[in-house]
């Protein structure tokens, strides 16, 4: 049995897209962190007096990068046209 007339399916090609950007935004993950501490581009928490229990218990995610969104529909987005015939 050949299983080569299944290489080439919808479903095969959407399997190898996802691993690929998986493994494509696991290694561009720490480039894309460091720029984003270099340039400050975290979250900042605010602190209007209105909330003062949910400010003291987020003051520690203050500064972390919150853009992974830009790093996994970048890496589909640059990618995804390699898998389209």
């Amino acid at each position: 049995m050949s299983y080569a007339k299944y290489a080439f399916t919808p479903t095969c090609q959407n399997f190898a897209l996802n691993r690929l950007v998986f493994y494509f935004a696991f290694a561009c993950a720490p480039i894309l962190t460091h720029f984003l501490y270099k340039y400050k581009m975290g979250k900042a928490i605010r602190n209007n007096g209105n909330t003062p229990i949910f400010t003291a218990l987020h003051l520690h995610k203050a500064g972390t990068p919150t853009m992974g969104g830009v790093l996994i529909w970048g890496t589909l987005i640059i990618l995804s046209p390699h898998f389209i015939f």
